[in-house]
Formats: structure tokens, C-alpha cells, sequence
């Protein structure tokens, strides 16, 4: 198992637009975040998470070979204590979020968002 040095706040990032993941990285980072983790496609993703034991998973939906709707119930049963969190360009309509959590996502947020307000969400989240 992986040092649990920051509990609560070991995030594993699952997007397939690496400037996307850099700016995560950074902003998390900024905020004492510890990134564990990061892939660009669903069944890396799945594999890399599961074995960096993250505290939250951020979840694309749109991306290549396995998307992120296939993904969650891997992670869901791979990480039964983490908190997965879609942050995704598809829009949060109705549909899209109820799928989403009944595949096994703790939370649905939609890109464009203040990506500054990212790193209190997420605490939000795992508290929740």
C-alpha cells in the first residue's frame, strides 16, 4: 500500500488532454494536494489508480478505447473507499449525471468550470 502521508487528499487525475492534467497538477498541487497518479485512457487509468490507492479519482467520460462511463465500475470496485468524481466536457444533464452516479460516481462536475474552486469541491467530497 502507498504512504497515506496527506490523508484525504491523495487525487489520481483520468484525463486524456495532458495540458488539462498539467493544470490539475498544478492547481491541486497549490493547494497541498498530492497527486498520485495520472493516465489518459480509460483501462490505464483503471489499472494506475487501483495500484496508487488515491483518496479521489477525477474522471473524464470522453476518452479514448475504454470511456469513463465503462471505467467507473472498474474503479468503483477496484477502490471501494475512494471517492470518484466526473469532471467532464459532456454537459451534467439530467441523463449523463444519473448514469454517471449509478455507475458508481460520488459527483458530477462539468468543464468549463472555475478550476480554482476545484480543490475546496473536492474536499467537499470526500467529507461528504
Amino acid at each position: 500500500m502507498a504512504d497515506r502521508g496527506c490523508v484525504g487528499e491523495r487525487v489520481f487525475l483520468c484525463d486524456d488532454d495532458e495540458g488539462y492534467r498539467i493544470l490539475l497538477r498544478e492547481i491541486l498541487g497549490a493547494e497541498g494536494m498530492q497527486i498520485v497518479g495520472e493516465g489518459g485512457d480509460g483501462s490505464g487509468c483503471v489499472e494506475a489508480a487501483t495500484a496508487s490507492d488515491p483518496d479521489v479519482v477525477l474522471l473524464d467520460l470522453n476518452m479514448p478505447g475504454m470511456n469513463g462511463f465503462e471505467a467507473l465500475p472498474h474503479l468503483r470496485a477496484g477502490l471501494p473507499n475512494a471517492k470518484v468524481i466526473v469532471l467532464s466536457a459532456s454537459p451534467a444533464d439530467r441523463q449523463s449525471v444519473a448514469a454517471a452516479h449509478m455507475l458508481g460516481a460520488d459527483g458530477y462536475l462539468s468543464k468549463p468550470l472555475d478550476i480554482f474552486k476545484l480543490p475546496a469541491l473536492l474536499r467537499q467530497a470526500l467529507v461528504a
